[in-house]
Parts: structure tokens; C-alpha cells; sequence
């Protein structure tokens, strides 16, 4: 199963944000790694992406994550926190993150 959280159209709000900052001050990943019975077949992907009108340019330092896909049961609170502050920094604060 995936999750895409892209920024809306609509509203001119990253879809992800509300995310990041919710589990930047509250993290939720040791629960759900004690909720998940197989953490070591759930990866983790937080990855930079990006279009030029119907295009996908290649982005070398896509990954967010040290350019691999973690195991759930590899993640430290330590390692999630560097996850989603990379990811924080990807976005633009003047587009209403």
C-alpha cells in the first residue's frame, strides 16, 4: 500500500504538512511499530518528487531517508525526526505549508 500526499490544487496547501507537523510534535512510530505484526515487511518511503508539465525529472537525492527504504522496525524516534525535518525543508513556507 502506498500513501501520495501532494500538495492541493484547491486549497494551495501541501496535503502532507499537516502530517509532518503532527508527528514532529507528537510522533506516533513506536506505536505503530508495536500495532503492525510483520514492521520488518512495511517500508518506509519518504521520497522527493517532482513534475514539469507532463514529465517526471529524475531527482538524484530523492530519498529522505539517507537514498533507502527503511524497514518499520529499523526506524528510531531518532532517525523518524530526520525524516520528517527533511521533509519539512522540501516545502515552501510563502505556499502556506
Amino acid at each position: 500500500m502506498g500513501v501520495n500526499l501532494e500538495g492541493s490544487a484547491k486549497t494551495g496547501q501541501w496535503l502532507i504538512a499537516p502530517f509532518i507537523l503532527s508527528e514532529l510534535s507528537n510522533p506516533t512510530i513506536d506505536t505503530l511499530k508495536q500495532d503492525i505484526k510483520s514492521s520488518n515487511e512495511v517500508f518506509i518511503r519518504f521520497v522527493r518528487d517532482a513534475w514539469r508539465c507532463a514529465s517526471r525529472p529524475s531527482i538524484i537525492e530523492s530519498f529522505l531517508s539517507n537514498n533507502i527504504e527503511p524497514s518499520l522496525d529499523t526506524i528510531t524516534p531518532y532517525n523518524w525526526n530526520i525524516i520528517l525535518e527533511n521533509a519539512l525543508k522540501c516545502l515552501d513556507e510563502k505556499n502556506n505549508i
